[in-house]
């Protein structure tokens, strides 16, 4: 059973001392794949890489509240439909304006409820549930840095707290006024937050509970930016779907991503000097499949380090 133990077939296969043949190994991965539990397995990896978790419990406001069942639903229905039906990737998954809606969603996107209504939303990280995990600036730039670039800042100072507590926010600044306060706060401060809050800042067009606007409180909003020390990615963006096409178009992104996949699969975390030609190995595959993640996923259990278990990490 694909995330579980091992079923018959499975099980009577490792008695004999099989699975050392890769080519077994793919096809009981495949056979395993199509099952209901195997495309769950796919489903919860990026149910974690979004942090949906946080969905369940958070303070959020009561209209975000009553539309968390509807937000997951579109984000699991999305990621079964792009990956066993369209056999899509990563690309797809984070540009596609596709979705499946019901009525308490379309309305809060104001568009027709259905399957494969056409939302204006590219992707994943432009869906009410990644938003709403995300809700402000700092939050969605921190996860473009870590989960996308591999480059998460410096941990904060231990007095960081303290200086947050102090500064004043008015509710109706705009994300951009809101960062320009942290990163007057000192230079410590502006150092980290150059980092990352740029790309944070690129999704400003959608609120804290993931609502599309043009304006805030009458102000335009600036939704463009630069990358900042990121590798090979050193240009402007001029909003956060250019932002996204860039990332998945650079060695950075697409090495990051391999290795958080990869990591996922083999069960433990892919070290990227240790690993790093299975890294590089996994990114080519998932290119040359045209980020086909189910491919992916069946070329990876062909490396020895999957179906003979090399420990790598010590």
């Amino acid at each position: 059973m694909a995330g579980g133990a091992p079923d018959a077939a499975l099980w009577a296969d490792a008695e004999q001392g099989k699975l050392s043949d890769p080519a077994l190994v793919r096809g009981h991965a495949e056979r395993l794949l199509n099952t209901a539990e195997g495309h769950a397995i796919l489903k919860d990896f990026f149910y974690d890489f979004l942090h949906l978790r946080e969905l369940s419990g958070a303070a959020l406001e009561p209209e975000q509240q009553t539309l968390v069942p509807s937000m997951l639903t579109e984000t699991a229905s999305f990621v079964e439909d792009t990956l066993f039906k369209r056999a899509g990737g990563l690309d797809t998954l984070l540009t596609s304006t596709t979705s499946s809606v019901d009525q308490k969603l379309a309305t809060f996107y104001g568009v027709s409820a259905g399957q494969s209504v056409e939302t204006n939303r590219p992707g994943l990280l432009h869906q009410a549930a990644f938003l709403n995990a995300r809700r402000d600036a700092t939050r969605r730039g921190l996860f473009t840095a870590g989960e996308l670039l591999c480059s998460p800042p410096a941990p904060p100072p231990p007095d960081a707290v303290a200086q947050a507590s102090k500064l004043m926010f008015d509710e109706e600044e705009t994300g951009r006024q809101i960062q320009a306060t942290i990163q007057s706060a000192g230079p410590v401060c502006k150092a980290c937050h150059a980092t990352f809050a740029p790309m944070g800042l690129a999704f400003e067009h959608y609120d804290k509970v993931g609502k599309y606007r043009e304006q805030q409180n009458g102000q335009n909003l600036d939704v463009t930016g630069s990358f900042v020390g990121n590798g090979d990615l050193t240009g402007s963006f001029k909003d956060s779907t250019d932002m996204v096409n860039q990332v998945l178009a650079s060695n950075q992104g697409q090495l990051c991503f391999s290795k958080r996949f990869v990591s996922y699969l083999e069960g433990r975390n892919a070290h990227g000097v240790l690993d790093g030609c299975l890294i590089a190995n996994a990114r080519t595959k998932m290119t040359q499949n045209k980020f086909s993640l189910v491919q992916f996923m069946l070329e990876l259990t062909q490396d020895p380090s999957f179906y003979k278990r090399i420990n790598l990490e010590n």
